[in-house]
């Protein structure tokens, strides 16, 4: 065999990869509850970014119960005050005593 030849021009560039999220970012909101409410309870993302999943926490004593109704991401068109809003919504129902709960919500950059 002979000697190794020069390098070749680089090829064209390839495709686009896909959409992606990145900026994962994890957020939490305390609410106190009080007693024999209906109510929807929100963990907001950041400006910019959407929320992929999201979920709650109480501390209700044994013997009480939170109804949680549903839990759901939230998309909202923009405010003319607060901007973009996207988050994560609780809806439930307290028909025992005064609690706290905790919503949270996984938000991302994503495109």
């Amino acid at each position: 065999p002979g000697p190794q030849g020069a390098q070749g021009d680089a090829g064209p560039a390839g495709p686009a990869g896909q959409n992606g999220v990145s900026g994962w970012q994890l957020v939490e909101r305390e609410w106190n509850l009080p007693s024999g409410n209906g109510m929807g309870i929100y963990a907001d993302c950041p400006s910019g970014k959407q929320p992929t999943g999201g979920g709650w926490q109480t501390n209700t004593i044994s013997g009480t119960a939170v109804h949680i109704a549903g839990s759901f991401p939230q998309y909202m068109e923009p405010h003319p005050y607060y901007g973009e809003m996207s988050r994560w919504l609780v809806s439930l129902n307290n028909p025992g005593p005064p609690t706290t709960m905790w919503v949270y919500a996984i938000c991302v950059d994503a495109q």
